[in-house]
């Protein structure tokens, strides 16, 4: 499992809390897709190789797009809104 805190539904997406905690300062900015020495510093070889491909493949994609992806897959559809 990549995150073992789980995932929250809030109003527009599924929200892993300690990827939120870690970056909810961007506010609408977003994570940055240019990822920095503070970035890899917080993420393991693995993690990081992993958001490096996850940027590759969904990187080109608007958050509204990201949003409409995300809400129509299983997690979406069986996750309880908090």
């Amino acid at each position: 499992m990549l995150f073992s805190d789980g995932n929250y539904r809030w109003r527009h997406r599924l929200v892993v809390k300690t990827v939120y905690d870690n970056f909810k300062l961007k506010g609408a900015l977003g994570i940055p897709q240019d990822f920095t020495s503070e970035t890899k510093d917080c993420l393991n070889d693995y993690l990081y190789n992993f958001m490096e491909e996850v940027f590759e493949v969904y990187g080109q994609y608007s958050r509204y797009k990201l949003t409409k992806m995300t809400q129509s897959e299983k997690p979406w559809l069986i996750t309880k809104r908090k």
